[in-house]
């Protein structure tokens, strides 16, 4: 009798691959799919000032979830694009752009944005958000600041 030992063969997941399947995990309504392409220790980091709800800095799965709670209740997407993926070892760089309503003010921002992203071992172990902090935090004021005071 001929014993066959049956192997499973896995494809190695490039850097790019990771970061593809985190855009994909991105549009379900499910954030553990999200969850399950990063490491258990994972740093998230969205640059900004106080005045944006979703900014700072969040370790570990448990961080990340309350990171997007946070986001989704603070505000409403009108669109989000990816527009440019660039992979050099272990990290890459997206460019893209978006436009949200604050759910506080009604007020939009449009948004250009750069993500650093770093994979090791086929899971994101830091997640980089670099964008236009202005008009992020603007789109959460009460009022145009930039405006002059009328009275």
């Amino acid at each position: 009798m001929v014993s066959t030992t049956h192997r499973q063969i896995t494809t190695p997941h490039t850097p790019a691959e990771v970061v593809q399947e985190l855009f994909t995990a991105l549009g379900s309504p499910d954030r553990r799919d999200v969850l399950a392409v990063l490491t258990e220790d994972v740093e998230w980091w969205v640059a900004g000032p106080p005045e944006i709800p979703y900014a700072g800095t969040f370790r570990g799965h448990a961080e990340v979830a309350q990171f997007f709670a946070t986001f989704d209740e603070a505000t409403d997407y009108e669109s989000w694009e990816a527009r440019e993926f660039i992979a050099e070892g272990n990290t890459v760089v997206v460019i893209g752009e978006e436009r949200w309503r604050a759910k506080s003010t009604g007020k939009a921002a449009d948004n250009p944005w750069v993500l650093v992203l770093t994979v090791h071992e086929g899971k994101i172990t830091q997640f980089r958000a670099y964008e236009d902090t202005a008009a992020s935090r603007d789109a959460f004021l009460a009022s145009d600041a930039s405006s002059p005071a009328t009275g």
